[in-house]
């Protein structure tokens, strides 16, 4: 939206990996940045916050994925979900750290 490219629900799912990280990091994005200058980092200079390295691997991958730079390599809602449910099976098997598929078979 940004660049004024045509929007699809790629741009909605950018916007739930922040929530995801808002959530989870309990902060404000790009803190110190106008909106105009947050809007401009990340879409000319590709500017993600960073997943704290105690996230479970699994979440951190999703919330990346869901930044990906590449619209199209964006997950849809439903793998959402998806992944999200499965991480909530593995909570209490391995503390939800199980490493690997982003995105599993639902």
């Amino acid at each position: 939206m940004i660049r004024h490219e045509p929007y699809f629900t790629a741009a909605d799912v950018y916007s739930d990996g922040i929530v995801l990280w808002e959530v989870l990091t309990r902060e404000q994005p790009f803190r110190g940045m106008t909106p105009i200058q947050e809007a401009f980092a990340v879409a000319r200079q590709g500017l993600r916050p960073s997943v704290p390295p105690s996230t479970p691997p699994m979440l951190a991958s999703l919330i990346q994925a869901c930044w990906h730079e590449d619209p199209v390599r964006r997950p849809t809602f439903s793998q959402i979900l998806c992944a999200i449910k499965h991480m909530r099976q593995m909570e209490g098997k391995d503390g939800g750290r199980e490493g690997g598929v982003v995105v599993p078979r639902c």
